[in-house]
């Protein structure tokens, strides 16, 4: 019967990793996710500061700003460009060819943010499945394997 029992430890091992690892992992999305967002409100509070300087000085700023001012001008002629080009390939007449869909040309940034969080939660979902699957098969296991261990008592018990 040791070899039974060697089993049963080495399942529920195997089952306890695995559940580990899972909880791991949904620790380190979560972690991630928030990382992220830290970082998207850095970015977010930086161009506020941009935006208020740039409203309050945008014709006496300091030298040092110069290369950054002259940035957003050129950034700002070369995106109007571009609009002008979308606006053409979109007058195009349609070809026969499958048109590319809008929502992907116009996805701006909160769309492909709220597509993560769904996919993150969605992971997260599915670690807790694999988990409760994983830890109902090992319960399965280790019962079966303690049906058996019993079974041969009985047998040889005298009251048989």
């Amino acid at each position: 019967m040791a070899i039974l029992e060697t089993i049963r430890e080495n399942i529920e091992t195997a089952g306890q990793i695995t559940a580990d690892i899972a909880k791991r992992t949904a620790e380190m999305i979560r972690l991630r996710d928030q990382i992220r967002r830290d970082k998207k409100e850095i970015r977010r509070l930086t161009y506020e500061i941009g935006q208020t300087y740039l409203r309050l000085h945008a014709d006496d700023y300091e030298e040092v700003y110069k290369e950054f001012v002259d940035g957003i001008a050129a950034a700002k002629v070369d995106m109007e460009e571009k609009r002008n080009q979308l606006v053409a390939l979109k007058e195009k007449p349609e070809t026969e060819e499958e048109p590319v869909a809008e929502d992907i040309l116009e996805a701006d940034d909160d769309k492909w943010e709220d597509l993560f969080e769904e996919s993150a939660a969605e992971v997260k979902e599915t670690v807790e499945e694999v988990k409760e699957t994983v830890e109902e098969a090992v319960e399965d296991i280790v019962e079966e394997v303690n049906e058996a261990e019993a079974a041969p008592e009985a047998e040889t018990s005298p009251e048989a």
